[in-house]
């Protein structure tokens, strides 16, 4: 895909795709490693590796989504993370990449509401584990999943099909408005 083209402003950017007083300016390349990427064979495999040839290399932003597969419950405790030393040792090579890939800046999102996953207390736990190891390594987080459950159970927000993890246009907006609106702070 073509970068998106933002007007030029008349004065040299002060930092990468930022004008004067943070005003994003020039070309700004964003790559998205969303729901359908797997943590481990996926975004360990690219960030471990991430070299100049690398599929998105350059882009100027990385995000990086979480996704419902990781909020599981144990098997003999539904109630309780199914987050073992396994899960932690992933995350924690795909931020270290993430870290490495400099210029590129990656930024991890939380995961958002499932009807998959209707345990809160899931969400939350992974939520914790995922900005702390994101914290430790300096990524930026994006801890969205409070927005995302709170707008499902008032009504505001709801999954338009099947699969129960997608949003309908008024979720998909809401989440469109936040990462609109922390494009300049992460920039």
């Amino acid at each position: 895909r073509a970068p998106l083209q933002l007007p030029a402003e008349p004065v040299p950017p002060s930092g990468p795709g930022q004008g004067v007083a943070g005003h994003l300016s020039g070309d700004l390349t964003l790559l998205s490693f969303v729901y359908a990427a797997d943590l481990d064979s996926e975004w360990r495999a690219t960030l471990t590796g991430w070299q100049a040839d690398s599929f998105g290399h350059g882009a100027h932003l990385l995000f990086l989504a979480a996704t419902w597969l990781e909020v599981k419950g144990r098997p003999t405790a539904p109630e309780e993370l199914a987050w073992d030393g396994k899960v932690e040792a992933v995350w924690k090579d795909v931020l270290s990449g993430c870290a490495a890939a400099a210029p590129t800046r990656c930024v991890v999102r939380s995961v958002l509401e499932s009807a998959r996953v209707e345990t809160r207390q899931l969400y939350l736990a992974h939520e914790a584990k995922l900005l702390a190891l994101a914290a430790a390594r300096t990524v930026p987080a994006l801890p969205w999943f409070n927005a995302s459950w709170s707008g499902v159970r008032r009504g505001e927000m709801r999954h338009h099909d099947h699969t129960r993890i997608h949003f309908g246009d008024v979720g998909r907006l809401f989440l469109a408005q936040l990462t609109l609106n922390v494009l300049p702070i992460l920039l």
